[in-house]
């Protein structure tokens, strides 16, 4: 929450807000992982969005942060970061004014300020890279040495000699 909005989040995608405004982080998910959002809508008494241009910035646990821009109407750019063997990386964000009053009633500034909230969603993708197996490991290792001996044996060529 910032001096304009409260912001209330949602995962799984359900039909009630988080009325207390607390998010309590939820473990993400490999493959992909969507969230809702709603904030409170600022500036009071339009169905215009505050700006036109919005970033959204993701903080793992691990340490990985990935962002998200949003402009006009449009997801125009989302990064993507690797931590140890996990890649994330941001796929989609929107943020737009609405005629709903969703969390006006729950709002921390004003209460039931404006008619007009803003909702939207935000996805990212959570991969783990493969590890190859002991298995796997054991046999290149073997395939490798096996290739590496072949090209060190000696040929014996037979020679003959005359007295």
């Amino acid at each position: 929450m910032d001096d304009f909005y409260t912001l209330f989040m949602q995962r799984p995608l359900n039909n009630l807000l988080n009325e207390t405004d607390n998010f309590a982080p939820s473990p993400t998910t490999l493959g992909q992982n969507d969230y809702a959002i709603n904030g409170e809508g600022f500036p009071v008494g339009t169905q215009d969005n505050s700006d036109g241009f919005y970033t959204l910035t993701l903080t793992f646990g691990d340490g990985a942060v990935i962002t998200g821009d949003y402009v006009g109407s449009t997801f125009t750019a989302g990064s993507s970061t690797t931590v140890g063997n996990t890649t994330y990386a941001m796929t989609g964000f929107g943020w737009d004014r609405s005629p709903a009053n969703n969390v006006g009633r729950y709002s921390l500034v004003t209460a039931g300020s404006d008619e007009n909230d803003y909702t939207g969603q935000f996805s990212f993708s959570q991969q783990v890279a493969a590890v190859p197996e002991s298995a796997t490991w054991g046999m290149m290792i073997l395939g490798f040495g096996m290739i590496g001996g072949a090209a060190r044996r000696r040929r014996h060529v037979a020679r003959l000699s005359y007295s």
